[in-house]
């Protein structure tokens, strides 16, 4: 049985505007299923992993450490949307990299690019500071934020295609 304000009742047997309240409280209802984790909303401003997470993902960290012309070459054809390759964005980097370090140059507009793709803040410092102290782990990173997004970077462009270009969702208002 309903409850209604002092001096109101229930007129004909309606449901009042005022009686229209959840059954639990908002904190309750919007909890993660038991061993989910939650994700931010897209452009939400936040990244699903911090540039030091490499602990959830040891594939992607060794990778990055090992090979990071792979993981550039991998995110630059996400990023692209196809139109620069796998092969020849990890050849450039590659290159660069020989030529005294210098990958910073071509990677950090590839994070500025993604960045700007999910709303996601320039953390800890801009993309090429970022880049410059911390490739691999700014690869790594990009990487796992991809994947946290549904989108698999070693599949390549053609079977990400439908999820990269995804409008963002918005998270719709529950009573």
């Amino acid at each position: 049985m309903a409850s209604y304000p002092p001096g109101r009742q229930n007129p004909g047997g309606q449901n009042p505007v005022w009686d229209r309240r959840p059954t639990q409280p908002f904190a309750m209802a919007h909890q993660p299923a038991a061993g989910l984790t939650q994700l931010p909303a897209p452009n939400s401003g936040t990244w699903t992993t911090g540039l030091y997470g490499c602990s959830g993902d040891l594939q992607s960290c060794c990778c990055a450490t090992c090979c990071p012309c792979v993981l550039m070459g991998r995110i630059a054809e996400i990023v692209d949307e196809g139109s620069t390759s796998c092969l020849s964005a990890g050849c450039i980097f590659f290159w660069l990299l020989a030529l005294a370090g210098s990958c910073f140059i071509y990677s950090y507009g590839y994070r500025s690019r993604l960045r700007d793709k999910y709303g996601l803040p320039p953390k800890p410092c801009g993309d090429c500071c970022t880049d410059f102290w911390c490739i691999c782990c700014s690869l790594a990173q990009e990487t796992r934020e991809l994947q946290n997004r549904g989108v698999n970077p070693a599949l390549g462009w053609e079977a990400n295609r439908s999820t990269y270009l995804k409008p963002p969702q918005i998270p719709k208002m529950q009573y």
